[in-house]
């Protein structure tokens, strides 16, 4: 055998087995490379959950979303926070083909100086009554560290909990929400 043809043979194999004994590189990690997460990501994670363990919520069928409210404060102050997580879920579970039905909707526009308004939460404006399957209810716990988001999706009916999610979000994110006002949300 020629020595060249045995020398190009010998390296060929030496480079083969050699490729063999090496580890593969590691795969790279799924990292977020957005630390400052906002609202809007956490009420993705919310209604993702919310959807994952619904029992029997089908698309199309009529949700209501409230404001979620200070477990502490027996179940009637809310915040910003709360107001913005409101708005925020009512987009993604729209997003997930539920029919969000918006509550606060008068039956006429008011057109002032200031601007035109169609929603209130003055309970003399609204309706009295409107068809819904389910309405969507939550409690917010602050830990010091975060704040705990807790929704429960109830089916308006029966009472009976269709769905549950919860999520802490970090205090950095709570401290980005302030009152226009200047109230801090968090004590």
């Amino acid at each position: 055998m020629n020595r060249n043809v045995f020398k190009a043979l010998t390296l060929s194999l030496i480079f083969v087995l050699s490729a063999c004994g090496q580890t593969p590189p590691a795969e790279p990690q799924r990292v977020n490379t957005n630390p400052n997460y906002t609202t809007g990501y956490y009420s993705f994670q919310l209604v993702d959950e919310l959807m994952a363990t619904a029992n029997n919520v089908r698309p199309g069928e009529r949700v209501a979303v409230t404001s979620p409210v200070w477990l502490a404060g027996g179940l009637r102050e809310s915040n910003l926070m709360g107001l913005q997580l409101q708005q925020e879920l009512s987009a993604e579970l729209h997003a997930v083909n539920l029919q969000v039905v918006e509550f606060k909707l008068t039956n006429a526009i008011r057109v002032t100086p200031e601007g035109d308004f169609a929603l209130s939460t003055n309970y003399l404006e609204l309706n009295e009554t409107f068809d819904v399957d389910y309405v969507l209810v939550g409690t917010l716990l602050d830990r010091g560290s975060s704040m705990v988001v807790t929704l429960r999706m109830l089916d308006f009916g029966t009472r009976v909990v269709k769905a549950t999610a919860q999520i802490e979000i970090p205090r950095d994110v709570v401290r980005d929400m302030v009152y226009t006002r200047g109230t801090s949300i968090v004590n």
